[in-house]
């Protein structure tokens, strides 16, 4: 069994206030860096199930 965790980030929150670093800039934009609600992928022999489906479930899924 593998479970993908979605959505994830650091503790601070992606973009800090303040902050100006590259993948700040990219979160500000709605790019990759941005941190979206949690969610949880399950991947078991061959079948796959959403756990826990957040409503930015669209954006990580993408």
């Amino acid at each position: 069994m593998k479970m993908v965790l979605l959505g994830t980030g650091d503790a601070a929150g992606c973009p800090k206030m303040g902050c100006w670093c590259p993948a700040c800039r990219d979160a500000r934009k709605g790019g990759k860096s941005r941190r979206m609600r949690f969610s949880v992928l399950v991947h078991n022999e061959g079948k796959v199930a959403l756990i826990d489906v957040s409503p930015d479930i669209r954006w990580q899924l993408i």
